[in-house]
């Protein structure tokens, strides 16, 4: 359903947070975020919640389009702004990969 969505409205990626499994595995939660990088064909960003594994804070998948933003900066030519609950988020073009 994400991935159908952010298709349908041209999404330039995708951002999960948190509660991506139930409790369940890294396996588990990389066939999740794979599912939708599968449907959207956009980079699929994602930081771990408390009910996912503690392993996922420091797991690099194996797609270079699933991205564990978890606890890094990036760096990149262009700077987006993310408003959340709880206060302003700064997105640089992940795309480089390169980590301050």
């Amino acid at each position: 359903m994400v991935g159908r969505r952010a298709k349908e409205v041209g999404a330039d990626i995708v951002l999960v947070v948190g509660d991506i499994t139930n409790f369940g595995s890294v396996e588990e939660a990389e066939k999740i975020l794979s599912s939708i990088l599968e449907v959207a064909r956009v980079p699929i960003l994602f930081v771990p919640g408390n009910c996912d594994p503690p392993q996922l804070l420091s797991y690099s998948p194996r797609s270079q389009n699933l991205i564990n933003i978890h606890a890094k900066k990036r760096r990149g030519a262009r700077e987006r702004g993310m408003l959340r609950e709880g206060g302003i988020y700064s997105l640089k073009a992940i795309f480089r990969g390169d980590e301050e």
